[in-house]
């Protein structure tokens, strides 16, 4: 994960999450069955990956 736009953005889908740009793997994309969220605590805003299983 890491902070701006890709370099290669064809390789990515581009989701909004509650005004928060995303960019998503098409690999990944297809492949697995996760949910983005954003969370926030205290005012702190962060980002947060469910359902996702690593090998």
């Amino acid at each position: 994960m890491s902070i701006g736009s890709p370099k290669n953005s064809d390789k990515y889908i581009l989701l909004n999450i509650d005004g928060i740009d995303v960019y998503v793997d098409k690999f990944v994309q297809d492949k697995e069955d996760f949910a983005i969220k954003l969370n926030k605590v205290f005012g702190f805003k962060y980002l947060v990956l469910d359902g996702w299983k690593t090998i």
